[in-house]
């Protein structure tokens, strides 16, 4: 919600809490497939295609197919 009202930084600062709080998962669910995909949103709203790169890939690396993952890292200039 933060990243569509054009805070992209303050939606980053949320979902790095989250990630943090979670912990690295051994065997990712979906709930982490999904903030990571949405850390990559918004780190690409945010100015950083580095990190929206790295978070997309994660996302490609468990479920390439999911949402518009695959799209997304061709407009980034990357491939899964």
């Amino acid at each position: 919600a933060l990243g569509d009202a054009g805070d992209a930084g303050a939606g980053r600062a949320v979902v790095r809490q989250t990630l943090e709080r979670l912990g690295e998962p051994d065997v990712p669910g979906e709930h982490h497939l999904r903030l990571w995909y949405v850390a990559g949103d918004l780190a690409e709203r945010d100015g950083d295609p580095d990190a929206a790169v790295r978070w997309f890939r994660r996302v490609a690396a468990e479920d390439a197919q999911l949402y518009d993952v695959g799209e997304r890292l061709a407009h980034l200039g990357a491939s899964g």
